[in-house]
């Protein structure tokens, strides 16, 4: 994971599986990740973002997404310390 970031919000993934033309064969698979996209610090800000304009009329939008993204980099701290307190599995 991305310290800065959060890594992805959304990544997807795809699974390659070989068959070598038979159905009943199931080969070696390999999984293939799409890290590209929104960053987990994006998606943060936008939630505040939409809760912040709804209460906001009328306000600087330079402002606000400074204003937002400093709440989702303060999220994203909160969030590593959670992480660091849970046990290791």
């Amino acid at each position: 994971m991305d310290k800065k970031t959060g890594g992805c919000a959304f990544p997807l993934y795809w699974v390659e599986i070989e068959t070598r033309g038979d159905p009943a064969y199931v080969g070696p698979t390999k999984v293939h990740w799409n890290r590209q996209g929104m960053t987990l610090r994006d998606y943060f800000a936008s939630k505040a973002l939409i809760n912040y304009i709804d209460f906001t009329p009328g306000c600087d939008m330079a402002r606000v997404a400074k204003v937002c993204y400093k709440m989702a980099d303060a999220m994203l701290k909160e969030r590593e310390k959670e992480m660091e307190a849970l046990p290791d599995e």
